[in-house]
């Protein structure tokens, strides 16, 4: 089994080049290809469309996003609030993680119906495909954390992101405000963790590093 994942280029004849010699595998080997391109898709031959998850799987996974665990009998007075969010995410898993941690930020009633009664709700994807409630995570950003993520654009897509390192080019850009607490290589840190916990990136596989999802790849 051999997987492309994420493909993005739509030449046909560069494709044709590259998997010629792909054809004399042996008898039984497979091509898995992932892409939001539907001429991609097209291309390649017998699409597979991807929905989103089931419900009751659905709304298991956002509790987790949203209040922590699957149990939100902690916060009652919040979970009619993120039943009709969940509801408007159409099953897609990235929606639930960048929600999810945009909603655990600020455990309150009235943050969570701020979100919900946001005017972004009514917009359409964007030409990039990117879902108006990544904008609108984007949007509720504190500023400083703005910046740092926009800086993340200039790296190509799955780029593999080392903290320490990405704090240091945080700090020389001047980005990283001062702290009388901490120090700046601290903070840095620390506003790469409130990234994280905003589903903004995703650890690694392989652990150590951290990967942005292309779509928010999009948004920055």
């Amino acid at each position: 089994l051999l997987v492309f994942d994420h493909v993005w280029s739509e030449d046909s004849l560069k494709w044709e080049r590259f998997c010629a010699p792909l054809k004399y595998g042996e008898p039984g080997s497979k091509i898995l290809v992932t892409t939001r391109s539907k001429k991609i898709a097209e291309m390649v031959g017998n699409p597979i469309p991807l929905g989103g998850l089931d419900e009751t799987s659905y709304w298991k996974l956002f509790k987790k996003c949203a209040f922590g665990s699957e149990d939100a009998g902690e916060f009652p007075h919040l979970e009619a609030i993120a039943k009709m969010i969940a509801g408007r995410l159409k099953g897609l898993p990235l929606a639930a993680r960048t929600v999810g941690g945009l909603l655990k930020a600020q455990m309150n009633e009235k943050h969570w119906r701020n979100i919900a009664g946001s005017e972004i709700w009514q917009l359409p994807q964007d030409e990039k495909g990117v879902l108006p409630v990544l904008q609108l995570s984007y949007q509720c950003l504190p500023s400083h954390l703005k910046r740092c993520f926009v800086f993340c654009s200039m790296f190509p897509k799955d780029h593999p992101f080392n903290k320490r390192e990405l704090s240091w080019l945080w700090m020389a850009e001047g980005y990283v405000a001062q702290d009388n607490n901490m120090t700046t290589e601290d903070t840095g840190s620390r506003y790469f963790l409130e990234l994280v916990n905003r589903s903004f990136f995703q650890e690694a596989p392989w652990g150590s590093q951290y990967v942005m999802h292309d779509m928010v790849h999009d948004l920055a």
